[in-house]
């Protein structure tokens, strides 16, 4: 889905603002996930540092995406990309580092 992404986000119009292309995809993860939450998991209201690291990720999620898509508007794909898919290296160095867990098989 995020290369799906990304393929498609290259070709939006430049005179569309970056932001409003970040908001439309923040808003479409949320209606997915809203959409996938219920089958897949059970809700418990939050507390209240779960709101406040949710507030913190969606700002930092929001600014990932407005500057993946400015960079992929300024720079060719074949450039941008393999710095972006390096987050897969990144993510199990940091599960090994921090959490000490391995990728299941799945993963890998």
């Amino acid at each position: 889905m995020i290369a799906a992404r990304d393929l498609l986000g290259r070709d939006v119009p430049a005179r569309i603002p970056v932001m409003v292309v970040t908001f439309v995809s923040n808003a479409m993860v949320m209606v997915v996930a809203g959409l996938m939450s219920p089958g897949l998991e059970s809700w418990r209201p939050p507390a209240e540092w779960h709101s406040a690291f949710l507030g913190f990720a969606g700002v930092f999620v929001t600014l990932g995406h407005g500057g993946l898509l400015l960079a992929y508007r300024l720079g060719r794909t074949a450039a941008v990309a393999p710095f972006f898919y390096s987050f897969a290296l990144w993510a199990v160095l940091s599960g090994i580092v921090v959490f000490g867990a391995l990728p299941n098989a799945l993963a890998l």
